[in-house]
């Protein structure tokens, strides 16, 4: 079986790391059965052509159901926008509790 090393910004890990632990698996686990799959998904179908109809976001488990794959992309787009905004919120909160 190939094998890679990646590396990581230190947001983007502590953003793995974060979502893993809510889902109780790895970030290894994450990355492998969750995340790589789904890019696989939204990029064959995007260089194959096919309808994206429906695609389940890797970070909560959500639906997105659209009837063109224009408008899943942009309502896929605006579901991950809201939660980076999340890891927003939660990034200062976690800042101001190392400050005291």
């Amino acid at each position: 079986m190939p094998k890679f090393m990646q590396t990581l910004d230190e947001s983007v890990y502590q953003r793995l790391k974060m979502i893993a632990e809510q889902r109780g698996i790895t970030i290894q686990e994450l990355i492998r059965a969750v995340i790589i799959p789904e890019w696989l998904s939204v990029q064959g179908a995007k260089y194959e052509g096919r309808a994206l109809t429906e695609i389940q976001c890797p970070i909560c488990g959500k639906k997105i159901i659209a009837k063109s794959d224009e408008k899943l992309t942009e309502e896929y787009d605006k579901h991950i926008r809201e939660h980076a905004e999340e890891f927003k919120v939660l990034k200062k909160m976690v800042e101001s509790e190392e400050k005291k």
